[in-house]
């Protein structure tokens, strides 16, 4: 979620607002309205053996297992499923069918169940709020909040609408009345559960100043505004530049300007369009604090202070009066971080032999043409929130699922812990073994260990949809990590691996084109 002052809360507010209602529960609808989730779906399944086609209770368990945290949206899938066979015209069913399927990340199969829920019924809660999460997939974030909002007029008393609709307005140009209204009724309604706890939970540690701060703008350094409006409208060539990069421990590192002094950033398509000084970095640069936000990372959550710059430079392309946030100094290598989705216009190729980076921006933008003699694999990939994920198959599994490609991170591969248990299960039991392993170093301030399976062979990973040569990459070393769920719990959707930086050094050369969402591998031709 962004930062800005549309996420503005009094605090005496919000925290009165947040104060739950008590009151006994008996029956497991009781429970779910009194946020018992884990004893409501408990009740509803002792219902559903006594009464197995009591679709309300079906459904009723449906909607608890999607406020259940883990992987609950396994059985939920299972359980709309069910409902969907009983009662084939029952919107309600077909729309939290979607919702199933898409928090399990099986995106075509939810929007056509969203399109089966509103062909039963137009007005349809729960078929509006699925057909709102996809348009927020999709990347129309004003028919999406356009969806939303007209759920949440024909159904103000419940919750789930509002909860997106915050996730899809826009950082500027939205309606602060509104926002105020929506906010009030929303904590009014004391959500609780998936994804309230989180929503709720960020914006009551989030505080910005009341005070409108500039609109954040892009210029260039030498470049004239002619040749960038050429650019920009396509009557002229793309501006293209190059900067040298270094490498740490295999990461890339890019040379960035912030207020005039040089800083070495990672390269970090994991991190969205974020950027983010350590505190000695913050020091150095004497900037004041604007506010207060929550980063997320590898050790859960951290309150962050979020700091304004006025110069953020990459070769002749300037951010300016851009929201920097803090971090540990031991949370990342170098002076910070650089998300890649700040350069979310532009065509991104690294060349790991040259040791570059060049950057193409203008409506013509296109890759390189490739090397001489090197096979091109090239995979479409989907930009969600400034993440970009990879449509992967794994092992001798026949589903598209999702991996997040992440440059930030040091592992070749790493799997959920969900999915690596169901792989592991058709190997030799000797093959694998669960153990709990350290929380590594990056953002966040939990302590201990996560769960991690380790595996004694590989797995095949294959990108999904190639256009040029086919591309699969044995992953070994590989786990499978709860750290994983953790992220998809984030996201509200299923990521079943994530790659780092080393998936694509195996290349001798990587485009990111981000305006046409195409991954371009370039590999030596042996």
């Amino acid at each position: 979620m962004a930062t800005g002052t549309k996420w503005v809360l009094l605090a005496i507010t919000a925290f009165a607002l947040l104060v739950p209602q008590g009151g006994s529960a008996e029956t497991a609808d009781d429970l779910f309205r009194d946020g018992k989730f884990l004893e409501a779906a408990q009740a509803y399944r002792i219902q559903l053996r006594h009464t197995p086609n009591d679709i309300a209770a079906r459904l009723g368990l449906v909607r608890t297992l999607l406020r259940l945290d883990g992987v609950h949206w396994q059985e939920a899938i299972q359980e709309a499923a069910t409902a969907v066979r009983l009662a084939p015209k029952d919107a309600d069913a077909h729309g939290l069918y979607a919702l199933a399927l898409w928090r399990g990340g099986r995106v075509e199969e939810a929007r056509a169940e969203t399109e089966r829920s509103l062909q039963c019924d137009p007005k349809n809660y729960y078929g509006l709020v699925a057909q709102g999460k996809l348009y927020l997939w999709d990347n129309e974030d004003e028919k999406a909040t356009e969806v939303l909002q007209k759920a949440i007029e024909l159904y103000p008393q419940r919750d789930t609408a509002y909860a997106y609709w915050l996730m899809a307005l826009p950082g500027e140009n939205y309606d602060q009345a509104l926002l105020q209204k929506y906010l009030k009724a929303y904590l009014n309604l004391h959500p609780m559960g998936h994804p309230h706890n989180e929503i709720v939970h960020w914006l009551v540690h989030t505080r910005m100043k009341e005070t409108q701060t500039a609109k954040p703008t892009m210029d260039w350094i030498g470049v004239s505004k002619d040749r960038v409006k050429a650019a920009e409208d396509g009557s002229g060539p793309p501006i293209t530049y190059t900067v040298p990069v270094e490498w740490q421990d295999g990461l890339m590192v890019l040379p960035v300007k912030i207020n005039g002094q040089s800083f070495k950033l990672l390269f970090d398509t994991g991190a969205s369009n974020v950027i983010a000084l350590t505190r000695s970095a913050i020091v150095r640069l004497g900037l004041r604090s604007e506010g207060q936000t929550v980063a997320r990372g590898v050790r859960g959550e951290e309150e962050t202070n979020v700091y304004r710059a006025h110069s953020v430079q990459l070769g002749p392309q300037e951010l300016q009066d851009y929201d920097i946030a803090s971090v540990g100094d031991n949370s990342v290598p170098e002076d910070g971080i650089f998300g890649g989705a700040n350069l979310k216009h532009c065509v991104v190729t690294i060349s790991f032999q040259e040791n570059t980076c060049t950057i193409v921006e203008g409506k013509n933008a296109t890759a390189p043409p490739p090397l001489a003699g090197d096979i091109i694999t090239s995979v479409p990939f989907h930009l969600f929130q400034g993440y970009i994920f990879l449509p992967v198959l794994l092992g001798d599994r026949t589903r598209v699922e999702w991996a997040m490609l992440d440059t930030g991170a040091a592992p070749l591969g790493i799997l959920s812990l969900l999915t690596a248990r169901e792989l592991a299960r058709k190997e030799n039991v000797d093959s694998y073994r669960e153990v709990d392993l350290p929380l590594p170093l990056g953002v966040g301030s939990k302590n201990g260990t996560f769960r991690a399976l380790l595996f004694a062979f590989s797995i095949d990973l294959t990108l999904a949809h190639p256009q040029g040569s086919p591309f699969l990459m044995e992953l070994n070393p590989i786990l499978g990590a709860s750290i994983m769920e953790d992220l998809s719990q984030d996201f509200d959707f299923q990521l079943s691996a994530l790659v780092g930086m080393p998936f694509l050094a195996h290349a001798r050369r990587v485009t990111i084109d981000y305006p046409h969402q195409i991954l371009t591998l370039e590999l030596a031709n042996q």
